[in-house]
């Protein structure tokens, strides 16, 4: 019996990484190509902010994944640091 993953036929392959720079931390942004059989393809940008915590942007370019991922890592990591404030119980 074939599952229905397993029968999708997706190749990922890494075409490059890059380090963005944001209020003194360094994160990396992974850029890969995905291919869903032949006739299409399509790119993500991933960063890891931290242990099941991923952003992802896609893009039909490297360039347009990463040029998303740029945009909207900041927003991302001052959410993260907004939540991660209110709830350690510190208050303004």
């Amino acid at each position: 019996m074939q599952t229905q993953a397993s029968s999708m036929s997706i190749a990922e392959e890494l075409l490059f990484s890059e380090r963005f720079l944001w209020e003194g931390k360094s994160y990396v942004v992974h850029v890969y190509r995905h291919a869903a059989k032949k006739e299409r393809c399509f790119h993500i940008a991933e960063t890891v902010l931290g242990p099941g915590d991923t952003v992802i942007s896609d893009g039909r370019s490297p360039e347009e994944a990463l040029h998303k991922q740029q945009t909207i890592l900041p927003l991302a990591i001052m959410s993260r640091s907004l939540y991660d404030d209110s709830h350690s119980g510190r208050h303004g």
